[in-house]
């Protein structure tokens, strides 16, 4: 009887999978906390993330590019890339509500 088994790149692959499978929902988990804390609110944090894409262009408001750029990077550096959209879409919140 021939037995196969995975070995060499396949293996690696494998065990690098499993660790970022068991650290990426408490990832997830705790941006969101952060998000919601920093927000206040539960709702806050919604609307944070449903209007994430259109935050990173200014969509739809009469804000000035340059607190566009502001927040797309000020979210890269505190979020990485998920922050290049959070990052303009809580500038764009904070300037429509001030």
């Amino acid at each position: 009887m021939i037995r196969s088994r995975a070995g060499g790149t396949v293996e690696e692959s494998a065990k690098g999978l499993r660790s970022i499978a068991l650290i990426f929902p408490m990832i997830i988990f705790l941006m969101l906390t952060i998000l919601m804390v920093q927000l206040q609110s539960f709702q806050n944090m919604f609307l944070v993330i449903s209007l994430a894409p259109l935050g990173l262009i200014g969509f739809g408001m009469k804000m000035p590019m340059s607190l566009t750029i502001l927040g797309v990077f000020g979210g890269f550096i505190g979020f990485g890339f998920l922050g290049l959209f959070i990052g303009a879409t809580l500038i764009a919140i904070m300037f429509t509500l001030v």
